[in-house]
């Protein structure tokens, strides 16, 4: 399905839009579809309503169109634990993780990977106000 998202969010297709049409499709979620194959989490599932198992959401499908293990890019040392006792923990900066190319048999061509990387900076760049995008006027008057 990588291939399918990464297609229709490069022809214009927004993230809601997506994970609302793989709702309306009853695609299974990633979580409902580990279930099923690995028997993860039974107790979530064996009473689950119907459209909890295609209930996509903005987040997974935002996560999957960014994970660069699609590219065969295995990244270590993303997190770390601050506290042992609490299990607290934080995303690490880039330059302390270990980034290894090429290391998984590649699920996505790299250069539409790379162009759908692009295309979410710009639309998330877009939504900051600037002379040519100005913030919309609110509808209320003070």
């Amino acid at each position: 399905y990588i291939n399918i998202f990464a297609n229709l969010y490069k022809n214009g297709m927004l993230i809601y839009q997506i994970a609302n049409l793989l709702t309306k499709e009853k695609v299974y979620t990633p979580k409902y579809y580990a279930y099923l194959k690995y028997g993860f989490n039974p107790t979530k599932w064996i009473d689950a309503p119907e459209e909890e198992k295609y209930n996509w959401s903005k987040t997974t499908v935002n996560q999957i169109l960014s994970n660069e293990g699609y590219v065969g890019t295995l990244i270590l040392k993303q997190n770390k634990t601050i506290s042992y006792k609490t299990h607290k923990r934080v995303k690490t900066e880039k330059d302390e993780q270990y980034v290894f190319k090429n290391k998984y048999e590649t699920i996505i061509d790299n250069d539409l990977f790379n162009e759908v990387q692009l295309l979410r900076k710009i639309k998330t760049k877009s939504k900051i106000p600037s002379e040519e995008y100005p913030a919309p006027k609110s509808s209320i008057e003070r």
